[in-house]
């Protein structure tokens, strides 16, 4: 499916690639949704997921995370920092907020992703830019020392069958 690439910079300067497709011409535009790619995975990988969403009037924005896909840095899978996933993260939901025209943002994490995502709504400075989260096998697991409702509502969300 075609798509444009680009580079956002993150705010420590690193360079991060990114897809963006969008809808076919004449679809109603409906929103936006980010997404992020598990560990060792990239953005294109998602051409099926981006294909669907556009065919409903979403305009679909991937990034390859730090050290992965075409935003290799230093090397395969390296990162300083967990939380510079987040910050990457927020850096593209600022793009596709700015481009969205007030629709609706969601961000979809799978594997790995997931866990970035999680990191990035509880983290995020303006919880009101992204409607919800979808999460698709996400790199969840309760801690043991919860409490035990906390244990069965996360095992019921994260394993629902």
């Amino acid at each position: 499916m075609p798509h444009q690439t680009s580079t956002l910079t993150a705010a420590d300067g690193t360079p991060l690639f990114t897809r963006t497709w969008t809808p076919e011409p004449g679809l109603s535009a409906r929103g936006a949704l980010v997404i992020v790619h598990g560990f060792g995975d990239h953005s294109g990988r998602f051409a099926h997921v981006a294909d669907y969403f556009t065919r409903q009037g979403y305009t679909v924005h991937a990034l390859d995370l730090r050290g992965h896909g075409q935003s290799r840095g230093k090397m395969l899978g390296y990162f300083d920092d967990f939380n510079q996933h987040a910050d990457d993260v927020d850096v593209l939901v600022t793009r596709a907020v700015e481009q969205n025209n007030g629709r609706p943002v969601f961000v979809l994490g799978h594997s790995m992703g997931g866990l970035v995502s999680v990191t990035y709504a509880i983290r995020q400075p303006s919880p009101e830019r992204v409607r919800g989260l979808m999460l698709s096998a996400p790199l969840l697991d309760v801690h043991e020392k919860a409490p035990l409702a906390v244990q069965v509502l996360l095992r019921y969300v994260i394993h629902p069958f």
